[in-house]
C-alpha cells in the first residue's frame, strides 16, 4: 500500500466500499425489514377488521381523542419518520458510487431502479390514507405531505445525492433510527392499552413492532459496522505510511 492519496495521515474518509461493499446490503436489509414491520399488524385481534396496523398510526395519532397524550406521542413528524427511515437508505444507497451490495439477475440499472421504485413507494406511504391532490395543503396534512416530497425528491435526484447523503449518513440515519425505535415504544406504553380499553378487551401486540424495531436496528448497526472498518482502514493506511522510507 502506498501514500498515494495521503487519506492516512490527512484523516479523510475513505471510500465505503473500500472498506466493505457487502456492507451495503444493511442498509437495504434494514430499510426493507423496517417497511415490512409497518406494513405488518402492530395490534392483534381475532376480527382482522380490527387489528391495527403500523401504517394505520399516521392516521390515528391525528384523529384518536388522546389528547391526554404528551404532544411527542402523537405528533405528526415522529410518526411520519420511520418510513422517511425506508425511503431514504433505499433511493440513495441505490446510487452510492458504483458499487451493489450483491450480484442481481436484474443486472446494475435494473437492481437500481427497483430500489428507487421502493423508495418512491416507501415515501408514498407517509402521505394520509385519505389524500388527494386538493387535502395535502390542509395544516393537518403538511408535515406529511413535506416528508414524503422530500423523500420523492431525493428518489429522483439519487444519482446526484446519494453519494454525498450517504457518505454523511451519520448525520441523518441515527436520528431516524430512534424515531422508529420511539414509534415502537410508544405504540406499545400508550397505543395498546388506549386500543384495549376501547376494545374492551386484552389486546397483544403484533409482529409490526418487532420487525420494526429489528429494522431499525440492523440500519444502525450498519451504520457502526461500516464506521469503525473505516476508521481501522485508516488507521492501516497511517501506519503502513508511517513506516515507509
Amino acid at each position: 500500500m502506498t501514500c498515494d492519496a495521503g487519506a492516512g495521515r490527512a484523516g479523510k474518509a475513505l471510500p465505503a466500499h473500500d472498506a466493505g461493499p457487502r456492507l451495503g446490503a444493511g442498509y437495504i436489509a434494514g430499510a426493507l425489514c423496517l417497511g415490512w414491520g409497518l406494513h405488518a399488524v402492530w395490534i392483534r385481534h381475532e376480527v382482522a377488521g380490527l387489528a391495527v396496523l403500523g401504517n394505520d398510526y399516521l392516521t390515528y395519532v391525528k384523529v384518536l381523542p388522546v389528547q391526554d397524550f404528551a404532544y411527542w406521542h402523537r405528533a405528526p413528524l415522529l410518526w411520519s419518520l420511520p418510513w422517511t427511515a425506508v425511503s431514504v437508505p433505499l433511493s440513495q444507497s441505490a446510487w452510492w458510487r458504483s458499487w451493489l451490495p450483491f450480484p442481481s439477475a436484474l443486472g446494475e440499472w435494473g437492481l437500481r431502479l427497483s430500489l428507487t421504485l421502493l423508495s418512491l413507494y416507501a415515501a408514498l406511504q407517509i402521505l394520509p390514507l385519505d389524500w388527494t391532490p386538493r387535502n395535502l395543503a390542509w395544516p393537518s396534512n403538511r408535515v406529511q405531505t413535506l416528508c414524503a416530497a422530500g423523500c420523492c425528491a431525493l428518489a429522483l435526484f439519487g444519482p446526484v445525492t446519494g453519494p454525498w447523503v450517504m457518505r454523511h449518513a451519520a448525520w441523518w440515519l441515527p436520528g431516524l433510527c430512534l424515531a422508529a425505535l420511539g414509534t415502537v415504544w410508544i405504540g406499545q406504553i400508550a397505543y395498546l392499552p388506549y386500543f384495549a380499553d376501547v376494545y374492551r378487551q386484552e389486546l397483544a401486540p403484533g409482529p409490526g413492532p418487532f420487525l420494526t424495531a429489528l429494522g431499525a436496528l440492523i440500519l444502525a448497526g450498519t451504520r457502526l459496522v461500516l464506521a469503525y472498518a473505516q476508521s481501522r482502514v485508516q488507521r492501516t493506511g497511517a501506519t503502513t505510511c508511517n513506516s515507509e522510507p
